[in-house]
């Protein structure tokens, strides 16, 4: 099936760029996937003169021809077929078309537009159907009838325009410019030799075209520029159209010389890849329509930058449904996955590769910046799922280092050591998982992680340290208690006057035995001498307990656990001791009632002072019962201890015991503060691990949580309730509150980074709805500085609604800093805001000064007259004032201070007298074009501006006359002068 050239036409004649039309052309011939390996060829020249028939037979292209009049409309492109690698044509309409006019706007633009584009431009020239006449009439030699003749005058403006154009906008690159001369001349040239016709008309067309090129005026820049500094021409003379068969095999040997050779011949210095051709194209369009400087290098890089965007969007896109991605995220959702790192970091370099392939043509600054924007974004899409590897990989170092030394322990001693190796193979193990975890294209720090495995293998390390104590002085309490119970009780049965010293022997001998044996197991544990010595001094003091307090009701060894009333067992053993005193105090045999005990009890136990019932009454006053030396009711001969005594022996008694009261409740607090501790760290232990914990804290990672303070605040009380529930039965309340404490202290520490990590998403998620709210309110119309305002009162609500739901309930967590970082963000969103609003106002109002000066001013220069610069400045004031107070009504908006609108409003008034002297300054460049032009509009017409069609009858001379007078009258040549002198 032949090849479909795909004819299109991409701007109509109203200047209107066809960009559907371009973007179905762009799909068609598969243009996109041509990278560099592509070119553009225009051609252009006079209407009518064969363009589109020789662009037909040189690129098979289908575009529309005839012999007489306009066919080519506007700018059309084909697909140049059966040339590789892919070439793009693009014909032009007529560069002196009748049905424009004197309007020679879009035979500028057009050509600035080939310029642009194009690798080559051809000119098509038929211009030799002077030469015979003109050697005729004139009687001139061939030489000087060619020089005169060689380059048409219908021919002449369309090369200074090109030439113009070319100095006026910088095109960044060498162009090609391919001469296509239709030699049908009469004789005596169709009798040369070829070779030499073809030598001598290229020598003579080169002499014609610098002289073209030397009375072209140039700007300053170019005053010393040669035509070979910006053109590289070559000259291609071909048979008229008549000569069908010499026509088409010429045609061949061009179509041989442009593919590939001439058109990567190193010219393609600002080439646009072929998937930003369409996107290119309609923008340098719609530069040279808006009348603006057209910066190609500038323009090369805004086209880079957009289509880098969009291809980056494009696989960011595809990226995150990739099926690899979707099955490596579920399944790091369930455990940890093997070569984790390998695998992300392969998907992530086949899409990162996709980027470079599809955009590595483009400008490198453009690419790089887009290509470092798209891993950035990447990277930041697939690390919640990083974290949660990383979490897997703490979790079993964790879980291996609790394996690892409950079985070391369980091999013998050597506590302290085990933990460090025990310890040092986790850590390992954990720098492994993370090694394997790690992405090629990030550097992730996994520090924060190892951080908090290490806070928790120093935890649950400290837990089982804390619980081996606790078993090793129960033990070591055990051990005394069975070594110096039976011996003290036979000691104290048997009796004797080396009773007691025997028992002090007994006692230091078995105390030395179990701390010399203590200090060596204990030493495994690596403690500080304060502690070791506190535990040893632990253990003597528990070795000295005296036989009530050290003994239960059934006379065996009291073990202090903590779970002790010690207030009520301290009463029970003095009430035994007040009994005993009382039972010693008289002789009772003859069996007659007596109140001892009741009046010991009273005095002595409860600290009350009973009044004697016969005294008392008659005299009113108080008698301290024990203040006697007898006992009611007892004869002196059978009272064996009186009441002073009594009294005496109590005193002495409450002295030497309370050092093994004091002793006691030293033991029992020290029980108690060990337990709770155990309870505590327990309970730490259980919450680290807690299933509701772990999945609020995996929530938090990827997303802000719903209720996560009241969640989190339950979570605690849990713990803390279990604590409390446990340690409740341990009567020391010091104690008791004391451990509570510091597990409610540990516990807030431990989760206080997810808290951070939750408020982070509470601000984060408060600016970018003041983003959107921002902008949201912004398209409703004007009021700036208000929709600021309010749009953040909003959003630090907002936050202060998310803090209040992440607060927990057991902490005074201070959330201020984290609002200060938003209030900050919000104030640099609403000023990078405010800066683009107000550059895009001051665009709009540049353009509308543009628009509003640029074409009245052009007219007012043409046109002529005294009064020329009189309605000029007339016109710039109205304008500027028109602007300024509109500018003044939208800007206050904005409430800025006055200095920032008065510099503003100088700018506007600047620009526009700017706008006025830019377009004075064009025109003035342009003295030439406008002086002939004005000199062929009279020459060539008739007093009808009818085309003047030569006979022998006119007057040469004096039409020539008229026409220069028609120059100088107008006085447009002193004017524009005299402005560009300026």
């Amino acid at each position: 099936m032949e090849e479909d050239c795909c004819a299109t036409q991409l701007i109509y004649g109203d200047g209107k760029f066809n960009a559907g039309g371009l973007d179905r052309f762009v799909k068609e011939v598969k243009l996109a996937e041509c990278g560099i390996s592509y070119g553009v060829v225009a051609i252009v020249g006079p209407q009518s003169s064969g363009k589109s028939a020789l662009q037909n037979h040189l690129f098979t292209t289908q575009f529309a021809n005839s012999r007489r009049s306009q066919t080519t409309n506007g700018i059309w492109i084909a697909k140049c077929v059966g040339i590789e690698p892919c070439t793009i044509a693009m014909d032009l309409e007529g560069a002196d078309g009748r049905e424009r006019g004197q309007d020679d706007t879009f035979k500028v633009q057009s050509t600035l537009f080939a310029l642009a584009v194009s690798d080559i431009v051809l000119i098509n020239i038929k211009g030799y159907s002077f030469f015979a006449d003109g050697m005729l009439e004139k009687k001139l030699t061939w030489q000087e009838a060619y020089l005169k003749w060689s380059i048409s005058e219908r021919e002449i403006p369309l090369l200074e325009t090109f030439f113009q154009v070319v100095m006026s906008f910088g095109i960044p690159r060498k162009t090609t410019l391919l001469f296509v001369i239709h030699d049908n001349a009469k004789p005596p040239f169709q009798h040369w030799h070829p070779g030499l016709r073809k030598f001598i008309l290229n020598l003579l067309f080169s002499t014609a075209l610098e002289k073209i090129w030397n009375e072209v005026p140039k700007p300053q820049a170019h005053k010393s520029t040669r035509f070979s500094d910006l053109f590289s021409e070559e000259v291609v003379v071909m048979s008229s159209y008549e000569e069908k068969e010499k026509f088409k095999e010429e045609v061949a040997q061009l179509r041989q010389r442009l593919s590939p050779g001439m058109l990567f011949a190193g010219y393609r210095r600002g080439l646009v890849p072929a998937s930003g051709f369409s996107f290119s194209a309609q923008q340098i369009w719609k530069v040279i329509k808006e009348n603006k400087d057209l910066d190609l290098p500038a323009h090369k890089v805004m086209v880079a930058t957009v289509r880098c965007e969009e291809i980056a969007n494009q696989i960011f896109n595809q990226l995150t449904y990739d099926t690899g991605w979707l099955a490596l995220k579920e399944a790091v959702q369930t455990g940890p996955v093997q070569g984790f790192g390998q695998r992300l970091s392969s998907i992530l370099s086949t899409y990162i590769s996709k980027y470079d392939t599809e955009a590595i043509y483009f400008d490198s600054g453009a690419w790089y910046s887009k290509r470092q924007l798209l891993e950035s974004k990447a990277l930041d899409f697939v690390y919640p799922a990083h974290t949660t590897m990383l979490g897997h990989v703490r979790s079993k170092a964790l879980e291996d280092f609790k394996v690892r030394l409950e079985q070391s322990l369980n091999e013998g001693r050597g506590f302290a050591s085990y933990v460090r190796i025990c310890t040092h193979s986790s850590m390992l193990e954990f720098d492994k998982g993370c090694a394997d975890a790690a992405l090629q294209q990030a550097n992730w720090d996994a520090s924060r992680v190892r951080e908090k495995l290490q806070r928790d293998v120093d935890a649950h390390a400290s837990y089982i340290c804390s619980a081996k104590l606790l078993e090793l002085i129960f033990n070591y309490e055990k051990q005394l208690s069975i070594s110096l119970t039976g011996p003290v009780k036979s000691l104290l049965v048997t009796g004797g006057k080396d009773t007691w010293a025997s028992i002090r022997k007994l006692l230091n001998h078995e105390t030395e035995v179990a701390i010399s044996k203590f200090s060596t197991v204990v030493a495994d544990f690596e403690l500080d001498k304060a502690t070791i010595a506190k535990m040893l001094q632990h253990l003597r003091d528990y070795s000295r307990f005296s036989t009530v307090l050290n003994y239960d009701s059934d006379t065996t060894l009291r073990v202090w656990t903590g779970k002790e009333d010690i207030t009520s067992i301290t009463k029970d053993a003095r009430s035994a001791s007040m009994k005993f005193l009382s039972v010693m105090a008289a002789i009772r045999l003859d069996e007659k009632p007596d109140n001892i005990e009741k009046v010991l009890f009273s005095s002595l136990m409860d600290g009350a002072v009973i009044v004697s019932s016969s005294q008392d009454r008659e005299i009113g006053a108080s008698v301290d019962p024990l203040a006697s030396s007898n006992w009611e009711e007892v004869s002196a001969k059978n009272t064996l201890i009186t009441p002073v005594q009594c009294q005496s022996l109590w005193r002495q008694f409450k002295v030497e015991t309370e050092n093994s009261v004091t002793q006691a409740i030293s033991s029992h607090v020290m029980a108690a503060t060990g337990r709770c501790e155990g309870i505590a760290n327990q309970k730490f232990s259980q919450l680290i691990f807690d299933e509701d914990w772990l999945a609020l804290e995996e929530a938090v990672q990827i997303g802000p949580v719903q209720g996560f303070g009241k969640r989190l605040s339950s979570i605690l009380s849990n713990y803390l309730s279990k604590y409390d529930t446990e340690a409740t039965i341990y009567f020391d309340e010091g104690a008791r509150n004391s451990k509570r404490q510091l597990l409610e202290s540990k516990a807030l520490d431990f989760v206080y980074p997810a808290y951070t990590t939750m408020l982070g998403h509470v601000r984060s998620k408060a600016l970018k709805d003041f983003k959107v709210r921002l902008e949201q309110s912004l398209n409703k119309g004007r009021g700036f500085a208000t929709y600021v305002c309010i749009c953040t009162h909003s959003s630090m609500l907002e936050f202060d609604k998310g803090c209040a739901d992440a607060a927990v309930i057991q902490a005074n967590w201070d959330a201020s800093r984290v609002r200060e970082k938003l209030q900050r963000d919000i104030d640099a969103h609403a000023s990078s805001v405010c800066s683009a609003k107000l550059s895009e106002l001051n665009v709009n109002y540049e353009q509308q000064l543009s628009a509003s000066l640029t074409g009245p001013v052009k007219t007012l220069l043409e046109s002529g007259g005294k009064d020329t610069w009189a309605s000029i400045r007339k016109l710039l004031n109205r304008e500027t004032e028109v602007a300024i107070s509109e500018f003044s009504t939208v800007v206050a908006d904005f409430e800025l201070d006055e200095a920032t609108i008065a510099e503003m409003l100088q700018h506007l008034r600047d620009y526009s007298r700017n706008v006025v002297e830019k377009k004075a300054r064009e025109e003035a460049r342009k003295i030439m074009i406008h002086m002939k032009d004005r000199f062929f509009r009279v020459f060539n017409c008739d007093s009808d501006s009818m085309p003047r069609v030569w006979t022998e009858k006119e007057d040469i001379r004096s039409i020539t006359k008229d026409a220069r007078s028609a120059v100088i009258i107008g006085n447009f040549c002193e004017r524009i002068l005299s402005v560009f002198l300026c």
